[in-house]
C-alpha cells in the first residue's frame, strides 16, 4: 500500500474510531488522560501499520489495544506499591546471606529506593526494559516478550542478567556499609 493511501486509511481510522475510544478509556481511567492515552493507541498503529492488517476486526483490536493502554496506566498510578513489592523482591531474590540481610534492613526506606531505582537505571537497556516491565509493571514473561517483541527465553535472559547485576551492586553497597559501620 503506497503511503498517500496509508495515511488517507489511519485518518479515516482515527475519524471514525477517536471519538468512542476516548469515552471507553474515559469510563476506565478518568477525564484527563484519556485522550492521551487514545492518541498512543493511534501512534502504535500507525508505527506498526506494516505489520496490523486493517480489516473486519480493527474495531476489536483498537478497543483491546486501548484496554491494555489503559491497564498499564492504571498499572503506572499504582507505582508506589509495586515500587514497595519490587524492593522486597530484590531483598528476597538479592540477598542471600543473613548478614547482609540485617544490613538491608538498617538501610532507611528512602535510602533503599534511591539506590533500587539507580540500580536499575545503571541496568543495560534491554534488561532495564524487561526488568521494569516484569517486577515493576508486573507483567508475565510472555506480556513482556510481546511488548518488547522478542522471544520468552530472551527475556528470562534479561531478566537473569539483571537480577544478577542488581545482586552485584547490592553486595558492594553492603560490604560498604558494613566497612562504615566498623569504623
Amino acid at each position: 500500500m503506497m503511503k498517500e493511501d496509508q495515511e488517507q486509511l489511519f485518518k479515516s481510522l482515527f475519524d471514525q474510531y477517536y471519538p468512542p475510544l476516548t469515552v471507553y478509556v474515559r469510563g476506565l481511567v478518568g477525564d484527563s488522560d484519556a485522550e492521551d492515552i487514545v492518541e498512543d493507541v493511534f501512534e502504535e498503529l500507525w508505527n506498526y501499520r506494516n505489520r496490523i492488517e486493517v480489516g473486519e476486526k480493527i474495531g476489536s483490536f483498537l478497543y483491546r489495544s486501548a484496554l491494555s493502554h489503559s491497564l498499564n496506566f492504571l498499572r503506572h498510578q499504582n507505582l508506589s506499591r509495586r515500587h514497595l513489592e519490587l524492593i522486597k523482591k530484590i531483598n528476597v531474590q538479592a540477598i542471600a546471606v543473613d548478614e547482609q540481610t540485617e544490613a538491608m534492613e538498617r538501610m532507611e526506606y528512602d535510602e533503599l529506593s534511591r539506590r533500587v531505582m539507580e540500580a536499575i537505571s545503571e541496568l543495560p537497556e534491554k534488561c532495564r526494559e524487561a526488568f521494569k516491565l516484569r517486577y515493576i509493571y508486573g507483567m508475565k514473561t510472555k506480556e513482556v516478550s510481546d511488548a518488547l517483541d522478542i522471544s520468552p527465553r530472551t527475556v528470562e535472559a534479561h531478566l537473569y542478567k539483571a537480577l544478577k547485576l542488581l545482586r552485584k551492586q547490592f553486595l558492594v553497597a553492603l560490604l560498604i556499609l558494613v566497612l562504615l559501620s566498623c569504623e
